[in-house]
Order: structure tokens, then sequence, then C-alpha cells
């Protein structure tokens, strides 16, 4: 049986053990480089989300504002031409046929101002969905990029307690 030398034995570990701890020195270095180039860059897009969410935010409380606003504008609109009807049937009964045309004529255009006004409360409804869904998409991204973040974090404490 041959002789086995111990320090040579113990020689060829230690050189093995150490490149083995430089590969995985290095490919943790490289890993957390990685890790932290995805952070930095999930970060640079979360504050851009953010200016993007409140900017939204704000364009979708406008955009209620104007609705409302509008809305209003129908009902005073409508009570105006329910007040024309009814003058409208009272003059029919007592006036002239010169007078009848007027009140028509008046009716009719507020009629076709109030359609005006509700198809513009339907296209900023539609906008109002849109600034929706965008808030929506933004406060997904960003939780995302909390959790990515958490993730993050984990791995590099599990990479600093394998260091140790």
């Amino acid at each position: 049986m041959p002789k086995i030398n111990m320090e040579d034995l113990t020689k060829k570990l230690s050189m093995k053990k150490t490149f083995f701890v430089t590969q995985l020195e290095s490919f943790f270095s490289s890993m957390s480089t990685e890790f932290t180039q995805k952070l930095s860059s999930y970060e640079i897009e979360n504050r851009v989300l953010k200016q993007e969410n409140i900017k939204l935010s704000y364009d979708v409380e406008n955009l209620v504002k104007i609705k409302n606003k509008l809305s209003s504008d129908i009902e005073k609109k409508d009570l105006k031409i329910k007040k024309l009807q009814e003058e409208l049937l009272y003059v029919k009964e007592i006036s002239t046929d010169q007078r009848n045309l007027e009140l028509i004529r008046e009716n009719n255009k507020l009629k076709s101002s109030v359609s005006s006004y509700e198809k513009e409360i339907e296209n900023l409804n539609q906008k109002l969905k849109t600034m929706q869904n965008f808030a929506s998409k933004g406060a997904n991204a960003y939780s995302q990029s909390i959790l990515n973040k958490k993730n993050e974090e984990i791995v590099r404490e599990i990479t600093q307690s394998l260091k140790k």
C-alpha cells in the first residue's frame, strides 16, 4: 500500500478549498452586482410610475369635476326644457301660432344642446375609465416592484449568511 503524505494531502485540500471559496465569492459577487442593478432599475421605474400615477390621479379628479359640472348643466337644461314644454302647452291653449313656433324652436335648441352635453359626458366617462385603468396598472407595477425588492433583500441576506 502506498504511503500517503499528509502534508501533501493537506496542501492539496487547502488549495482546492481556496479555489472553491474563490469561485463561490466570485459567483456571489456577480449575483450581488446583478441584483443591485435590477434593484436600481426597479427603483427608477417605480419613481416614474409614482409620478405618472400622481399625474393620472390629478387628471381623473379633473375629469370627475368636469363630468359633475356637465351633469349639473344638463339637469338645469332639462328643467328649462320641462318649463318650456309646460309653457308651450299653456301657450298652445291661449296664444297664436307664432308664439308656439318660437317656443318649439327654443325647445329644439335646448334639446340639441342637452344631447351634445350627454355625448361629452359619455366621452369623459370613457376617459375616466381609461385613467382609472392607468392608475390601476401603476399601482400593480408599484406593488410588483415592492415584492421584487423584498425578494432581493432576502437573497442579499442569504448571500451574507453564506459568506459568514
